[in-house]
């Protein structure tokens, strides 16, 4: 069953998705001549690592979090986890397109990422705080 949040998550999820893609297809087309086949899979492949690794991670501990004991250590670890997706899809992006950095490309292929990532992690700890904070307030 879905609740307040995931039915948040999932729809930034869908808008950076809607809003971003098309602006993925000129900058594919424009490497499209120099990819190959596996290539072109491959930077696919890690855009979507990168975009959608984030949230999915954010989401599964934001869930688990309610049945560990410890659910400090699953909010830092969502943190390092969305890290380690979201550079490891830039990584196999760059690796397709054979490119040192995004600098060439003006930064294209990672906006998207970037920008999700970004607002996963500020809602994700918004949405604690806002928890930790009403909880407070309801004891005391």
């Amino acid at each position: 069953m879905m609740n307040r949040f995931d039915k948040f998550a999932l729809a930034a999820v869908m808008l950076v998705t809607l809003l971003c893609a098309g602006s993925m297809v000129p900058i594919f087309q424009y490497y499209l001549e120099t990819l190959t086949p596996a290539s072109l899979m491959m930077g696919i492949a890690g855009w979507l690592i990168a975009t959608f690794g984030p949230p999915l991670v954010a989401l599964w501990c934001w869930r688990k979090a309610k049945q560990v004991r410890f659910p400090w250590m699953l909010h830092l670890g969502m943190l390092a986890g969305a890290i380690i997706l979201l550079e490891t899809g830039k990584s196999m992006m760059l690796a397709a397109m054979d490119a040192p950095d995004f600098d060439a490309m003006m930064g294209g292929p990672s906006n998207p990422p970037d920008l999700l990532f970004l607002i996963v992690i500020g809602g994700y700890f918004s949405g604690l705080a806002y928890q930790r904070i009403s909880s407070a307030s309801r004891r005391g």
